[in-house]
C-alpha cells in the first residue's frame, strides 16, 4: 500500500509503503528517490540493490563491488562469516571488492576475522572508519596474518574508500 510521495528533513523525496504485517507490527518501507533535473529515479534504478542478512545490510554497488554495514551491537562469529561468504558468492560471478562500513559499533571474534580473509574471490577491501575507535579497530583487522595477503586499506572518508575501489 503506497501512501504517496513526501519529503524528509533533508528534502529527499520518498514514498511510504507498508511492506508486511507481522502479528500486530507493521513493517514500513521507505523508497527514496533522487531527483536529477526533471527525472526522478528510485534507488534501485541507481544500480543499488540492498539486502538484509541476519547481522548486516549488504548493498550491491556494482557488478563487482558490495558495501557491508554490520548492525550495531553484533558480535560476528564463524557462522556469520560463512553466511556472508555464501551470500557474496551467490551475488557475484567473478572476483569482487568490498567496502566495509564501520559506522556502527560491533565486535568480531578473532577466528571469524581470520576466516573472513580467506575468501579468494575478494580483490580489494576498503574499510570506511568514520571515527577514531572504528579506525583503530580497522587498522587492527587489516594487520592480522590472514589479512596481510589481501589488498586492504582504511579510510576516514567514505568517498575516498569508494574512489580507491574504483567505483567513481
Amino acid at each position: 500500500m503506497i501512501f504517496g510521495r513526501k519529503k524528509d528533513q533533508k528534502n529527499r523525496s520518498y514514498s511510504l509503503n507498508i511492506k508486511k504485517y507481522i502479528n500486530t507490527r507493521i513493517i514500513i518501507d521507505y523508497t527514496y528517490f533522487v531527483e536529477v533535473g526533471d527525472l526522478t529515479l528510485k534507488d534501485d534504478e541507481l544500480n543499488m540493490e540492498v539486502h538484509q542478512i541476519s547481522f548486516a545490510k549488504v548493498c550491491i554497488l556494482s557488478t563487482n563491488c558490495a558495501e557491508i554495514t554490520v548492525n550495531s551491537g553484533v558480535d560476528i562469529n564463524l557462522e556469520m562469516v560463512d553466511e556472508i561468504h555464501h551470500f557474496l558468492l551467490s551475488q557475484f560471478n567473478y572476483s569482487f571488492s568490498l567496502l566495509i562500513n564501520k559506522t556502527n559499533a560491533y565486535s568480531t571474534q578473532l577466528d571469524a576475522l581470520i576466516q573472513f580473509g580467506t575468501l579468494t574471490a575478494i580483490d580489494k577491501i576498503a574499510i570506511f572508519a568514520p571515527n577514531k575507535l572504528a579506525k583503530m579497530s580497522a587498522d587492527f583487522s587489516a594487520s592480522i596474518p590472514s589479512s596481510s595477503e589481501l589488498n586492504i586499506d582504511v579510510f576516514t572518508e567514505r568517498d575516498d574508500a569508494l574512489d580507491w575501489i574504483s567505483l567513481k
